[in-house]
């Protein structure tokens, strides 16, 4: 079959285009812009899934489109959220209807789960909405956690940083929030997998690693990796909210990026400790736990 891959030529396309072509699939990685580099056999094609115009005959003869497409961070233009993450799913939708694709895979965020959302929890949660009842015949929409990989993955980079800066850490409710990350690797055997195995017409499927844990758990491991100790300090919820809606004003008088905001507090706060079962019996697909890919993972500023 031939998988189009939207957001394609990110780390986590790459990996999936590679995959898919390993198991002898076609690949075809579509993106804003063409990085050096890209496995051997995959086509490539320029678009921006916020312009229907350039994804106009984008998915002739794909058999399945996977929809990577999306930002995690709004650099202080929440607009782009429901621009990207939601219109250039329904943009992707249409053209894949208009082509005849048989599946459509969305990777989604764990996030839509949260009881206190964000800007872009709700962008990804109607990103989904504009799935429903639409007529591909096969609609996976999976449910990804914190994602880890060599180098961090962004949230959990962005995470690992400060981990590994400060001796004593503040976190909300002492870092009890509830994280099941996933290795990019098993990510992506899943999501390939999604691609190609036996469906049922409409499909949710959350992913993450096989350990649970809480951010004051995995905070510690990182430092024991590094050799070092590390104390987590409460921080109280009403502070926390304080400080993060302090940070977003900030851009507006005195021209400071924004280091903390309701986002990141909301991923501080909430859990992401999905039952992964479904994905492992529908998948065919066994994810290892934090503890088991932690050693070998290269974290920010390690050398490989």
């Amino acid at each position: 079959m031939k998988v189009a891959i939207t957001g394609g030529c990110g780390h986590l396309g790459q990996v999936l285009g590679a995959q898919l072509l390993a198991e002898g699939h076609g690949v075809l990685l579509l993106d804003l812009r063409k990085p050096d580099g890209l496995p051997a056999g995959t086509e490539f094609l320029q678009v921006d899934v916020t312009d229907p115009a350039t994804l106009a005959g984008a998915f002739d003869g794909c058999d399945a489109v996977l929809h990577l497409a999306a930002i995690l961070m709004e650099n202080g233009h929440p607009e782009r959220f429901d621009r990207v993450n939601h219109r250039g799913t329904c943009h992707v939708r249409d053209e894949a209807l208009r082509a005849g694709v048989r599946r459509f895979v969305l990777v989604s965020s764990i996030s839509v789960t949260y009881r206190q959302g964000n800007d872009y929890s709700r962008s990804k949660i109607r990103a989904e909405e504009c799935l429903a009842g639409c007529a591909i015949p096969e609609v996976a929409i999976l449910r990804p956690t914190l994602v880890v990989c060599d180098g961090g993955a962004e949230e959990f980079a962005s995470f690992a940083r400060i981990v590994q800066k400060l001796p004593i850490l503040p976190l909300p409710s002492c870092g009890t929030a509830r994280k099941r990350p996933i290795h990019a690797q098993d990510l992506a055997q899943a999501i390939s997998r999604a691609c190609t195995v036996p469906l049922p017409g409409r499909t949710f499927l959350e992913l993450g690693g096989s350990q649970a844990l809480t951010l004051s758990e995995m905070a510690r491991a990182i430092r024991r990796k590094a050799k070092r100790s590390i104390r987590i300090v409460p921080v109280p919820h009403w502070l926390a909210r304080l400080s993060a809606s302090l940070s977003e004003s900030l851009p507006a008088w005195c021209g400071l990026p924004r280091l903390w905001n309701r986002q990141i507090l909301s991923g501080l706060l909430e859990d992401a400790d999905p039952s992964i079962e479904a994905a492992c019996e529908t998948l065919v697909w066994s994810p290892r736990g934090f503890d088991e890919f932690l050693p070998t993972t290269r974290l920010p500023g390690e050398r490989s």
